[in-house]
């Protein structure tokens, strides 16, 4: 017996199972009599094998739309994908679709084959009766003799008329001219609505628009102009549009950048002091709004505030690099004191004066500042 107890403690050293032990030794201490017993090998943990109720992966179809609301106007694809158990995937599968409750959406197949990639594709379209809910895609694929399910849940929006404002540039100056103002108007089932009425409106009324409204054509559109009012103002303005469609009211609106867009007038004079000995010539220069100098022909005015200066032309010309020249005297033997001289000139429509201040000197240095008029 106690040999069999020392055979024990050297097993428990081993594998440390001593119930395992005792079930092998009880028995010998019974009467069955003192017949050796065979133990056999130990036993290690982590070497043997055995099997376990764990879940196993299976073939899969799995749906995704393009979009999850769809209306009238924006149908959804619906994407298909089948793999098999290892996650591959399966190409030439077929899959049976269906929706849900069936009436608030319709595919355009009841059935399609996955291709060399798995997947396949179907559109989902709203019908234009006007209802809206939530629904689902139900794709069902029979492999072999296992059948495998996905859905994907969507929503449908009841359509409406809808109405887009867009213009042909969105900064507006007044040298580039008008600009295209642009409406589409579409009904509730995404097509044009034509010959339907459209009203344009400038909220800050610093564009000019060509015409109030105008109706739209065959596509749906409808056209105006927009031009600046003031050239020379930098503003911001929205612009608005709206239209009735059937008995929906639509708008839109979007915002314009003005800029200002003046030309410049820059003076030199060849003697800032004008003598009847010594009359000044002013050489003016002219330049487009986009800083170039204008070309020949542009028009300047001349004029004096004071009636001191004399002028050997009331109305000049640019030569071709946009100079215009003039000579200028005192207006009478007495005149004497400072005067401003006005120049004015127009360039792309936009009219801007420059004053220019000269000094006046009578020949006869003792007489006092008179003021011509």
């Amino acid at each position: 017996m106690l040999r069999l107890f020392k055979l024990r403690a050297r097993l428990c050293g081993l594998c440390g199972l001593c119930g395992l032990c005792l079930s092998i030794l009880l028995p010998g201490c019974g009467g069955g009599g003192g017949g050796s017993i065979d133990v056999g090998a130990p036993v290690l943990p982590g070497t043997g094998s055995g099997s376990g109720a764990g879940s196993t992966s299976s073939a899969s179809v799995t749906l995704a739309v393009s979009s999850p609301t769809l209306t009238v106007a924006s149908p959804v694809t619906v994407t298909l994908t089948v793999r098999d158990a290892k996650g591959s995937p399966m190409a030439g599968a077929v899959i049976d679709l269906s929706t849900e409750r069936g009436t608030l959406a319709s595919l355009n197949v009841v059935s399609v084959a996955t291709d060399a990639k798995g997947n396949a594709t179907a559109l989902l379209s709203a019908p234009s009766g006007g209802l809206s809910g939530a629904d689902q895609v139900i794709g069902v694929a029979k492999l072999g003799t296992t059948t495998v399910q996905g859905s994907v849940s969507f929503t449908v929006a009841s359509s409406q008329p809808t109405i887009g404002l867009t213009i042909s540039a969105s900064t507006l100056r007044g040298s580039t001219g008008a600009e295209t103002l642009r409406a589409l108007v579409k009904d509730a089932a995404g097509s044009p609505a034509t010959n339907t009425l459209v009203s344009f409106t400038s909220v800050g009324g610093r564009v000019v628009l060509g015409a109030p409204s105008a109706k739209t054509d065959g596509l749906g559109v409808a056209t105006v102009t927009a031009a600046v009012g003031d050239s020379t103002l930098t503003a911001a303005d929205t612009l608005t549009v709206s239209a009735t469609v059937g008995t929906v009211a639509v708008t839109s609106a979007l915002v314009v950048q003005l800029l200002a867009d003046l030309p410049s007038l820059s003076v030199t004079a060849s003697n800032s002091n004008v003598t009847a000995a010594a009359p000044a010539t002013l050489s003016i220069l002219v330049k487009s709004s986009t800083g170039l100098a204008v070309g020949a022909g542009t028009l300047v005015k001349v004029s004096s505030l004071f009636g001191l200066s004399a002028f050997d032309a009331v109305t000049l010309a640019t030569n071709s690099i946009g100079m215009a020249q003039l000579t200028v005297t005192p207006r009478a033997a007495n005149s004497n004191g400072a005067d401003q001289i006005d120049l004015t000139s127009t360039v792309g429509g936009v009219t801007i004066t420059v004053p220019y201040v000269v000094q006046v000197s009578s020949s006869n240095l003792n007489a006092p500042p008179v003021l011509q008029t």
